[in-house]
């Protein structure tokens, strides 16, 4: 329901709102909720449970908000073969994900470190920082 909820939320923020704001703010806003997590990793386990749902739901909402995009601009020709180019770097980032956040763990500590975590949560926010550089530069690139 997090996932309808937050896909529902970011087609309408980017029919009314300029797409690549929308998803870049969404982006930045993901990378400082993971950043407030590694804040409170330790200390309140309720506040960090919570803010990483947050994330969850901020990382659904790009990831449709994205889907959106390429749907509303894309012409019916390319749309099939847009997507399925998009499907396949989600999917290639679905797999290399886990594999650089068990080396982020091994190489910072282990599982049961809590510094060998924070190093972890910020190796998936680079998803989101990545995404917020891309969709300034594509908002340079459709304004100019």
């Amino acid at each position: 329901s997090s996932d309808l909820s937050s896909s529902v939320i970011g087609a309408y923020l980017c029919l009314s709102f300029e797409r690549h704001i929308t998803i870049s703010n969404s982006g930045i806003m993901a990378f400082i909720i993971v950043c407030l997590t590694v804040l409170f990793l330790k200390q309140e386990s309720i506040l960090a449970i919570v803010l990483l749902g947050a994330y969850y739901f901020s990382i659904s909402f790009i990831s449709s908000s994205m889907t959106a995009g390429i749907v509303m601009n894309s012409d019916e020709s390319s749309r099939g073969a847009l997507l399925s180019v998009y499907s396949m770097i989600g999917f290639l980032g679905a797999m290399m994900g886990p594999i650089l956040v068990g080396l982020a763990l091994d190489w910072s500590g282990g599982s049961s470190n809590i510094t060998a975590w924070k190093f972890a949560l910020f190796t998936m926010s680079l998803g989101s920082i990545i995404v917020f550089l891309v969709q300034r530069w594509a908002l340079q690139k459709v304004r100019s």
